[in-house]
């Protein structure tokens, strides 16, 4: 990628989810560049958690990513991540208390990951249907979990 030939934030997509709480879980991102081409994506089986926390795990995952993605000239940019919880995304721009241990870690995390990065990384709440890919991903996750039981 080109420096200066950018036009706009990373887009990332997070989403977690267990079936059962707690139960069977796994997480997954999917990110674009502002023209709509796959930049990365991954999915995991996480065993037996809560929804909340395959939520941040997933938001864990992507942040991880960043940090070994190229930065080139979208890091002035900086990146967008959409999330459909909304207990996660107001833990994390700190509108809500996190009171869970397993999710102060989490969110310890994050912001550690947040700190680290030379970019600004904003969090935003969005519908099932506008997180559709990542959705999508955490569900195939779940079925390859079952799958290996």
């Amino acid at each position: 990628m080109e420096e200066g030939s950018w036009k706009g934030p990373l887009l990332f997509f997070c989403d977690g989810a267990a079936r059962g709480n707690p139960g069977p879980a796994a997480a997954a991102f999917i990110g674009f560049d502002a023209e709509g081409k796959l930049v990365g994506r991954r999915g995991e089986v996480l065993g037996e958690t809560t929804n909340n926390v395959a939520e941040y795990r997933a938001v864990v995952g992507a942040m991880k990513f960043l940090e070994r993605l190229e930065r080139g000239g979208w890091a002035r940019w900086g990146v967008k991540v959409f999330l459909d919880s909304e207990l996660v995304v107001r833990q994390i721009r700190g509108e809500y208390k996190v009171k869970d241990r397993k999710l102060q870690k989490l969110a310890i995390e994050v912001k550690r990951q947040q700190e680290q990065l030379p970019f600004r990384i904003s969090f935003f709440l969005v519908g099932r249907e506008v997180n559709f890919w990542a959705d999508r991903m955490v569900n195939e996750k779940l079925d390859e979990g079952r799958s290996r039981v």
